[in-house]
């Protein structure tokens, strides 16, 4: 066989393609709506600053997955679900915005909401993770009046 003919076949490995999955399982599976928190720059009663919300965008790619976190506690092990979504670099998700109807592609709706991005967490591409970012969701405490409903 000539080296400038190509093999007949490639060879991947076990591991490769599980890490193929993983990475392409992430990527655009899921969709969500956003609606973006803007500051009002006032005040309430309690000096707590107000917000506004802008308009719904729908049908935003995502990847939704339950991160389990083991927690040791005197009576044993605890497991912490935290939900999270994997967002596309680009996204222009922020700490605050609320998320609902996270569905995956066959309109099955995963989380109906409202719940909130309590934190954001890129993944830097120079240390070798993919560019994605992890928005962490908690519960909202309460449901703001000012949220638009369409």
């Amino acid at each position: 066989m000539s080296i400038y003919e190509p093999p007949a076949f490639i060879y991947i490995s076990s591991g490769l393609l599980s890490t193929m999955r993983r990475e392409a399982r992430r990527f655009l599976l899921h969709t969500y709506s956003r609606t973006p928190r803007t500051s009002a720059d006032s005040l309430d009663s309690w000096g707590q600053a107000e917000y506004e919300f802008d308009k719904i965008i729908n049908n935003i790619p995502c990847f939704y997955a339950v991160k389990e976190v083991p927690i040791p506690t005197t009576e044993g092990l605890t497991t912490l679900n935290l939900p999270m979504l994997t967002l596309g670099f680009d996204d222009p998700a922020q700490v605050g915005d609320v998320v609902s109807n996270i569905m995956t592609a066959d309109g099955t709706i995963l989380i109906a909401g409202p719940v909130i991005i309590e934190s954001l967490q890129p993944r830097d591409p120079n240390m070798g993770g993919p560019i994605l970012i992890e928005a962490h969701l908690r519960d909202m405490d309460y449901v703001p009046t000012s949220l638009p409903t369409s």
